[in-house]
């Protein structure tokens, strides 16, 4: 089935059409914030063609799949950006998942060309005719042209291929369609009223699905996505981080988001004041754990459930 918004389905076209306009008008505006850096929408999107036009000179396109090995930072979004306007389907694979099931997921989806960091090429099981990229170094990169590419892909192509979680058996890929997927973003903004003021914070792995529509949403509505740094779950940092840059926008499983409001209290319920939209998924929710805050007047939030 295909979800759309009560206006017009879009294509991946507007999709990117709606992020270069961003970039053209209000280039100023910080896209990506990635530790103490901030990225603008111009910058990004300069840099997203540089690297998209040297990802189409190694033959990258339609139907051509390019893994990328990068952790939450505004690393992992040019290069995501970079395949899609260079027509191609990328393939998020987190550095932190075990080697063996980086190995089955490389072996499934043979990529042409491999996006990654230097300290993460040896997690990598790298064939002969795989290509590397590393982030590292891109001096060659930065010789291409910073013009817009022109698209070549369809909105029949693929967008990504996301792998299941192998509970039941070997992780199995599934190639999502740009159509759909736009159609998806378009709800999903529409739905939510998000727009260029919200704040969306980048919290899980870049191999999870829900993880997809975090990385677009916020890029085509002018807004700024602010990536939790790579490492472990550390709860003062990421209570810190949402206040600091007052986010407005969460998206995480229960567990995840239970312990910044317990034990209830005004010193916590104020770190998140920020929040009007808390998206959970992945497991059932517990409304009592949550109601103390919901219940509290510094919370102005709405709690969408997606599980």
């Amino acid at each position: 089935m295909t979800i759309s918004g009560p206006n017009r389905p879009i294509t991946d076209y507007t999709l990117l059409s709606a992020f270069h306009r961003h970039a053209r008008e209000e280039g100023y505006r910080i896209a990506v914030i990635d530790g103490d850096t901030g990225l603008d929408y111009a910058s990004l999107n300069r840099r997203t063609n540089q690297l998209g036009r040297t990802l189409q000179k190694l033959g990258v396109g339609p139907g051509v799949s390019v893994g990328i090995a990068i952790d939450r930072s505004a690393d992992l979004i040019v290069a995501i950006l970079a395949v899609v306007k260079a027509g191609g389907a990328y393939v998020p694979l987190d550095p932190n998942y075990p080697k063996a099931r980086l190995s089955l997921m490389l072996e499934r989806t043979q990529p042409r060309v491999i996006i990654t960091l230097d300290r993460h090429i040896s997690q990598l099981a790298v064939s002969s005719v795989t290509i590397l990229i590393s982030m590292d170094g891109t001096n060659s990169i930065s010789s291409e042209s910073e013009e817009d590419i022109a698209q070549t892909a369809s909105p029949e192509d693929s967008l990504y291929v996301i792998f299941t979680s192998g509970s039941t058996g070997e992780p199995k890929g599934a190639v999502v369609q740009r159509r759909g997927f736009a159609n998806l973003i378009q709800w999903y903004q529409e739905e939510f009223s998000i727009n260029a003021e919200d704040r969306l914070l980048l919290l899980s792995s870049p191999s999870f699905d829900l993880t997809q529509k975090n990385f677009f949403t916020p890029l085509s509505t002018g807004g700024t996505l602010i990536c939790y740094p790579p490492g472990p779950f550390d709860l003062t940092r990421l209570a810190g981080m949402i206040e600091r840059h007052k986010i407005t926008i969460m998206n995480c499983t229960p567990s995840a988001f239970y312990p910044l409001i317990d034990p209830p209290g005004e010193d916590a319920f104020k770190r998140v004041a920020s929040l009007r939209l808390v998206v959970l998924g992945g497991e059932t929710i517990s409304i009592p754990r949550l109601q103390p805050w919901l219940e509290h007047s510094s919370c102005h939030a709405e709690i969408a459930n997606t599980y």
